[in-house]
């Protein structure tokens, strides 16, 4: 299938001390930068070593990259380009998102997420799931953006993972963070 476009590749954001920032359907040149040089830039401990981007991407129609500078910084995937519809919600089911691994003590994940929430916003979602590794840092950073640690109603995520859920509340005050961020011409 091929992937889907969004309103957000129009947009230009700027990050004090990273500069503009952009987002785009995650091309197959993308893939391969981050295939070649994230793995020696990922902690010992990432549960995620063997992950490689072009693999996960390539049954994905949702898979968008950040780019600062012309090269990826971030990235994520997801199954389906329209939510789901679950018992009380429609929920954009992210599966896979990285951040660069020199990078990740900085502001580009926490705006990865305002990108994510945009994007679900977007396609009618009025929440966000995932299942995060059980990594306490990074369960914490969702958490602190907005995520309840907790499974929606009528999913079923992944064994072993933690179950996070961003209402539409936390959605759009991350929309709102990332409309912040937008460069003025």
């Amino acid at each position: 299938m091929p992937p889907v476009s969004s309103v957000l590749a129009r947009e230009v954001w700027e990050i004090e001390g990273v500069g503009a920032l952009r987002v785009r359907v995650a091309t197959r040149e993308d893939l391969a930068t981050i295939d070649g040089t994230w793995p020696a830039l990922r902690q010992p401990t990432d549960w995620h070593h063997a992950w490689r981007w072009d693999d996960i991407c390539a049954s994905k129609r949702e898979r968008f990259a950040v780019i600062a500078n012309d090269e990826p910084v971030g990235i994520w995937c997801c199954d389906h380009t329209t939510p789901r519809d679950l018992p009380n919600r429609i929920a954009y089911r992210l599966d896979y998102l990285e951040v660069r691994g020199d990078l990740r003590s900085g502001p580009i994940g926490p705006f990865l997420l305002t990108v994510i929430a945009s994007r679900a916003l977007e396609v009618g979602a009025d929440s966000v799931i995932l299942a995060a590794f059980p990594i306490p840092g990074l369960v914490r950073a969702y958490v602190a953006s907005g995520a309840e640690e907790r499974c929606a109603k009528g999913w079923n995520p992944p064994p072993k993972l933690i179950p996070l859920v961003y209402e539409h509340a936390a959605l759009a005050h991350l929309q709102g963070l990332a409309d912040d961020l937008v460069k003025q011409p």
